[in-house]
């Protein structure tokens, strides 16, 4: 009953949106917006593409499940079981726009996946799914902490000689034996951290120094988060590093309030980069942004409009070479929480942001 609810909530947005637009529908057949309309249904196939093999068609009266005769059977018994949908159910081999056009008046059909004969909208059908529901608010915070446990038991089991490939097939294993799906793996052992801001897995094994970034989801939701380790003592240079690194990352949190502009918290953090002297790092990779039914759903510029949203997710990704600071958050009333938490074991900094501490991951030494 609550996912119907969720789809419920879901639909009066969507339709608010088509009587704004002046729209016939709205067709969601991008992975992440079929999750998101579907309260959490999946419809891919090949794992290496953003679309997906099966779409919902919204209209201003009917909630309508299009796929093909190949995938309408597993749909029907695994995605869809006790939602309210009527369904359209095709040839394999015919036109998808045919299909849709025998739905929808042709030509005021907004979809967030590029079909012939409707507005291709993705950017303001996303726009749609970043405040979260309820139910998506109580999936997220399950999924952080989740998904941060499982990172840092991967982390505390680190050892000499294990290689990068290694490492990220263990945390992939991991996620996926607790349902949930690995959307990015990265992992750099030693001189590779401060080489490369998106470090691959290789063959290289790890001497002294590791660094582990995940991306991971359930439900169609995503988190991020780094963890770091050294085996040893750390030098104090390395822990001085993170320490800023750490700050900065607590600025921009600090600075995640609803209402402010995405660009202001950017900005916060750039003068935070600055302060720690290291002025010009946050032009060496991009330092995140709002996140949910994608890795990110927006990289924030300078120049990126938009207002953060009540109950919206994100994650800033400030780094200087060498080290990173990386966790999702949900904006609250409260202020920025911090979802992307593990069981408690990992060392944690405390950052002072005016009057609020946050409580940052340490570099783990083993």
């Amino acid at each position: 009953m609550r996912r119907q609810e969720d789809i419920d909530c879901k639909l009066q947005r969507v339709r608010r949106f088509l009587q704004e637009k002046e729209l016939a529908g709205a067709f969601f057949m991008s992975r992440a917006s079929f999750a998101w309309i579907t309260s959490g249904g999946d419809n891919h196939v090949p794992s290496s593409s953003e679309q997906g093999e099966a779409g919902v068609l919204v209209t201003p009266s009917d909630y309508i499940v299009v796929t093909n005769n190949i995938e309408a059977p597993r749909l029907r018994a695994e995605e869809f079981v006790g939602i309210d949908a009527a369904w359209m159910v095709y040839p394999w081999h015919e036109q998808l726009v045919d299909v849709l056009s025998r739905a929808a008046e042709p030509g005021r059909i907004a979809s967030d996946v590029p079909i012939e004969g409707c507005r291709y909208m993705p950017h303001e059908l996303a726009a749609l799914r970043f405040t979260l529901t309820a139910l998506e608010v109580e999936r997220i915070r399950e999924l952080g902490a989740a998904a941060a446990r499982i990172t840092e038991e991967i982390c505390f089991g680190l050892k000499p000689g294990v290689t990068e490939r290694e490492v990220a097939a263990g945390l992939n294993a991991a996620l996926m034996k607790h349902g949930l799906d690995p959307t990015v793996t990265l992992v750099a052992h030693d001189e590779r951290i401060a080489r490369f801001r998106h470090p691959i897995p290789t063959d290289k094994p790890l001497q002294r120094h590791s660094m582990v970034i995940s991306c991971a989801r359930r439900y169609g939701l995503i988190v991020a988060l780094t963890r770091i380790v050294h085996l040893g003592p750390a030098p104090d240079s390395l822990l001085a590093l993170h320490e800023r690194v750490a700050q900065i990352d607590s600025v921009m949190m600090d600075a995640s309030r609803i209402g402010t502009p995405y660009r202001d918290v950017l900005r916060r953090g750039m003068e935070a980069y600055a302060e720690a002297g290291y002025g010009n790092e946050w032009r060496l990779h991009h330092q995140g942004g709002p996140l949910g039914y994608a890795n990110r759903d927006i990289l924030v510029t300078p120049d990126t409009p938009g207002l953060i949203q009540d109950g919206q997710a994100l994650a800033w990704n400030p780094s200087i070479t060498g080290s990173k600071s990386e966790d999702t958050i949900l904006a609250e009333e409260t202020g920025p929480t911090i979802l992307t938490r593990g069981g408690g074991h990992w060392p944690m900094i405390e950052c002072r942001v005016q009057e609020r501490i946050y409580a940052r991951p340490a570099i783990l030494e083993l």
